[in-house]
C-alpha cells in the first residue's frame, strides 16, 4: 500500500491559516499598545477608554495584513477563498485562545475566553475588514491584468 502525498492546496491552506492566525491576533494587540500605551497590559481597561480609536486602528491593520498576504503571499487567492482564509483564520484565534487559556490567567474560563477575544476583535470587525483589505488586492491584480482599452477611459469624439 503506497503512502499517498499531500495535496499541494491542502499544505498551502494550513501553512496560509497558521501564519495569519497570530498575524491577526498581533493587530488586535498593536491596536491596544498604539491606543493605549502601556495601558494595554490592562486589556479591557484600554478598550473601555478609547474603543473608536482602538478599533479605527484595528480595522486598518487586519485590512493592511490580508492586503500584503494576498497581494504578495498567496496571489492565487480568490474572492471565495479569501473569505474561508479569513474565517478560517479568525475561528482559529478563539481556538488558540480557548486551548492556553489556563496559561494566561487562573481567573480565565473558556466563556469568558471567547467574550474577551469577541470584545478585543470587534465582533466581526476583524474578519470584515480583512476581507476588504483582500479584496482590494484581488481589484488591483484583478485591474493590472485586464487594463481597460485605451480608447475607453477620458476620451471624446467628435461626431459631425
Amino acid at each position: 500500500m503506497a503512502i499517498r502525498q499531500p495535496d499541494r492546496t491542502v499544505l498551502r491552506w494550513i501553512a496560509l491559516v497558521t501564519a495569519l492566525t497570530p498575524a491577526l491576533a498581533l493587530t488586535v494587540v498593536l491596536s491596544l499598545f498604539l491606543a493605549g500605551g502601556n495601558l494595554a497590559l490592562m486589556g479591557p481597561f484600554v478598550l473601555q477608554q478609547s474603543w473608536p480609536i482602538v478599533y479605527a486602528i484595528h480595522a486598518l491593520l487586519a485590512a493592511a495584513v490580508m492586503y500584503v498576504v494576498t497581494r504578495f503571499v498567496a496571489p492565487w487567492l480568490d474572492a471565495k477563498t479569501l473569505l474561508a482564509l479569513v474565517l478560517a483564520a479568525c475561528v482559529a484565534e478563539l481556538v488558540v485562545l480557548l486551548i492556553i487559556h489556563p496559561v494566561l490567567s487562573n481567573e480565565l474560563t473558556a466563556t469568558s475566553t471567547a467574550y474577551l477575544w469577541l470584545l478585543a476583535t470587534g465582533g466581526p470587525l476583524q474578519p470584515v475588514a480583512a476581507y476588504v483589505g483582500g479584496l482590494l488586492a484581488l481589484v488591483q491584480r484583478q485591474r493590472r491584468t485586464n487594463p481597460s482599452p485605451s480608447g475607453s477611459r477620458g476620451s471624446t469624439t467628435n461626431v459631425e
